[in-house]
């Protein structure tokens, strides 16, 4: 593990569009823990797709919620981790790469999926009722939540760098807690806390060895949250799934589980193909991250219009799709060295 100096330059590392060749100097554990949350998040929203489409019995949301406790809380930790050299730059260059990297990607990918949803309307399980592309500024469409938040608990970790650590902490844990005392907070609003807490964690504690104990107690903790997850009901109808709060703790113990077996994996199997497939999505989820959600809709839709109604064969298709074809999408622009205008480095 010894890349997390030169991980910290990049403005979103965990949302970098590298070739599609291995990276050197990168921490191997960090870019499979990122390349199996975003498996997560595509399969999380093939999902969302077959259940919005009524293929799947509601039990599915059970497996939906386990996915969403632990994804997002990962990658705004992981982000938070990677972002100090970023927020201690200069003000003219955070600007200039806060733009190029995260607002830039963000206007433009959220006009193309605003646009997309409202052309395939008919087809879609929402519909819209008109085209307000406006509302970009500040109502995130689909899956571009991410980066609005993202781009806020940027700004705010900025503006509290000097902080002692303790303020920071309580910050945010400050800010992870506000959506259960204020319910009318957006549910996302705690990944900003996650993000602000990741902020803190040195170099030596996520490349260096972990007590024994502490993964006992992860694994304890994630044991009963999965238990209370498949005995308690589970309405996410009208919040962002896994928003309930006997669910925190394992927004907490399930990334420390899916990082210290990714750090474990990278030591130790780093030549099985299916980790240097993982390690290849954590190093290209930019593409992957705002390309999945056309591909995912676009697999389903297709394959229900000329007959396929088989819930299973349209998850593992959408799945692999909206992997597959973004990782291929991030080659060519690579090579074509058109990615910067994609907002995808």
């Amino acid at each position: 593990m010894h890349g997390d100096k030169a991980q910290r330059a990049e403005l979103l590392p965990n949302l970098r569009a590298a070739p599609l060749t291995r990276v050197k100097n990168r921490d191997a554990g960090l870019d499979i823990a990122r390349g199996f949350a975003m498996v997560l998040v595509v399969f999380g929203h093939a999902l969302v797709g077959a259940l919005g489409a009524g293929l799947i019995s509601d039990n599915a949301e059970r497996v939906l919620t386990a996915i969403y406790a632990v994804h997002m809380p990962l990658f705004f930790m992981i982000s938070g981790y990677l972002a100090p050299r970023l927020i201690n730059l200069p003000t003219d260059v955070f600007a200039a790469r806060f733009w190029s990297r995260l607002v830039w990607p963000y206007l433009l990918w959220s006009l193309v999926l605003m646009s997309a949803h409202f052309l395939m309307r008919a087809y879609t399980n929402t519909a819209m009722t008109g085209f307000h592309p406006f509302t970009i500024l500040w109502k995130p469409p689909a899956v571009m939540w991410f980066l609005y938040y993202l781009g806020i608990a940027i700004l705010i970790a900025r503006a509290v760098r000097g902080a002692p650590n303790t303020v920071r902490a309580a910050l945010g844990m400050a800010v992870i807690s506000a959506p259960y005392i204020l319910p009318a907070l957006p549910d996302q609003t705690r990944f900003i806390g996650f993000f602000i807490l990741g902020t803190m964690i040195p170099n030596a504690r996520v490349s260096g060895a972990f007590p024994k104990s502490s993964t006992t107690v992860a694994v304890i903790i994630t044991a009963l949250s999965l238990l209370m997850l498949w005995t308690l009901p589970i309405d996410n109808t009208d919040a962002y799934p896994a928003s309930q709060i006997w669910l925190l703790p394992a927004a907490f113990a399930g990334p420390f589980l899916l990082y210290r077996a990714s750090q474990y994996v990278a030591l130790n199997m780093p030549n099985v193909p299916f980790m240097q497939v993982l390690r290849l999505i954590g190093q290209n989820t930019m593409p992957v991250f705002v390309l999945h959600i056309l591909i995912t809709a676009g697999t389903r839709i297709g394959l229900l219009k000329i007959g396929v109604t088989d819930w299973a064969v349209i998850i593992c298709a959408a799945t692999l799709l909206g992997l597959i074809i973004p990782l291929l999408a991030g080659q060519i622009a690579n090579r074509a060295g058109i990615e910067k205008w994609l907002g995808w480095r």
